[in-house]
């Protein structure tokens, strides 16, 4: 494994993003990125509070570890509001897959967290393909996040302060080489654009109108 040849060579390594091992253990190396429990739990309390009252979760097959940790954070907010958490309302298969995603919208999906924004960047371009409406949220604010066809909302991270972080470590760990390994957990944003619907004078989001 490489990590383990730089570290028998004496080569200190931080990890950004995401840890080796699946929560909630640890691995051996610092590690620094968003909480991503308490991202998942945001975007989707934001949903709840355009009164959504079904939400479900996509991803792409093999995800990062990041990703179990963003649907934990889902189904917390789903619990605070009393919503069953259902496990079929997670989704994991081929987003560019059009009867895939004709699936779960005729199950009744009208707001879906998406695992990153590039997975909904995929839905959205799915749904005016096969033109169908959906509330859709992402994570990242990736450069073209605001420059879709339909803005997308999504919880920012903070990647400078990501980055200043992992080299803080990294020169800790050059100094303090003996001390545990450490975890920085940082907040990122929620940055709200059309892509989660708005409610109208009667109350009820967009895509929830047949």
């Amino acid at each position: 494994m490489i990590l383990e040849k730089l570290s028998q060579c004496n080569i200190r390594v931080v990890l950004v993003d995401s840890d080796l091992a699946t929560y909630p253990n640890r691995s051996a190396y610092d590690l620094v990125g968003i909480d991503n429990i308490a991202a998942g739990f945001e975007v989707t309390r934001h949903l709840l509070g355009n009164r959504a009252r079904r939400i479900d979760f996509l991803c792409e097959n093999y995800s990062a570890h990041t990703v179990a940790m963003r649907i934990m954070g889902y189904r917390l907010a789903l619990q605070e509001a009393a919503l069953p958490a259902d496990v079929s309302w997670v989704h994991e298969g081929a987003i560019g897959d059009k009867a895939f995603i004709n699936r779960i919208l005729d199950c009744g999906a009208t707001d879906i967290v998406c695992a990153n924004d590039f997975t909904a960047m995929k839905l959205l371009s799915v749904c005016n393909q096969i033109n169908r409406k959906v509330n859709v949220v992402g994570f990242d604010d990736n450069e073209y996040s605001a420059l879709l066809g339909i803005p997308l909302t999504t919880y920012k991270q903070p990647f400078g302060d990501i980055a200043e972080s992992a080299i803080f470590l990294l020169l800790n760990r050059i100094q303090f080489p003996d001390v545990a390994p450490r975890h920085l957990q940082l907040r990122g944003e929620l940055i709200i654009r059309s892509s989660c619907g708005t409610l109208n004078a009667s109350g009820i989001s967009p895509a929830a109108i047949e």
